[in-house]
């Protein structure tokens, strides 16, 4: 596999400005030292899903080859942009409107939580969640409520679980 060719921040800024009132509200993914290179191309497997591409984009690591098979092909619908640092880039999505969210098994419950508005997603590592930085740069904390037994998921799962969540509460605020 080639280099990949990963997008700057810039360009996903000015697409998440641009973006016309009519299509889908922006989302954008970010992935925090995620470990498994199957379960960060079932993420992007969802991400395409919930239409993160065009205006929206994906925050990330590296794109490994397991990755592209694992995503079936979705690495390549979407628009992919390689940072140095998720704090500085938070803080840019924060000045962009955006608001952070995360699954951190604390704070608001997935249904109660409010998420219609532009929202940035940070998924952890499947080790050890997400950065302390990160977590307090956060705007919303939420739990997926677990009904069983078994008190966690698959970060793949979890993503799949809160971008739909986030879409269908974007559905029924913005005219699709």
């Amino acid at each position: 596999m080639g280099r990949f060719p990963y997008q700057s921040f810039d360009s996903l800024s000015t697409r998440l400005q641009l973006s016309p009132p009519s299509d889908y509200v922006p989302l954008v993914v970010i992935c925090d030292r995620l470990q498994d290179s199957f379960n960060f191309g079932a993420i992007l497997r969802c991400c395409d899903g919930v239409n993160v591409r065009q205006s929206s984009s994906l925050i990330t690591a590296d794109i490994a080859p397991q990755v592209v098979r694992s995503s079936s092909g979705a690495v390549n619908l979407l628009g992919i942009v390689k940072v140095q640092s998720l704090i500085d880039t938070l803080q840019r999505l924060k000045q962009l409107g955006f608001q952070i969210a995360t699954d951190a098994n604390t704070g608001t419950g997935l249904w109660s939580a409010k998420l219609s508005q532009l929202t940035a997603l940070i998924i952890g590592s499947e080790a050890t969640g997400i950065q302390s930085e990160l977590r307090a740069a956060c705007d919303q904390r939420l739990w997926i409520p677990m009904l069983g037994r078994v008190s966690s998921l698959k970060a793949a799962i979890a993503a799949g679980i809160l971008l739909y969540e986030i879409r269908r509460q974007q559905h029924t605020t913005y005219e699709m």
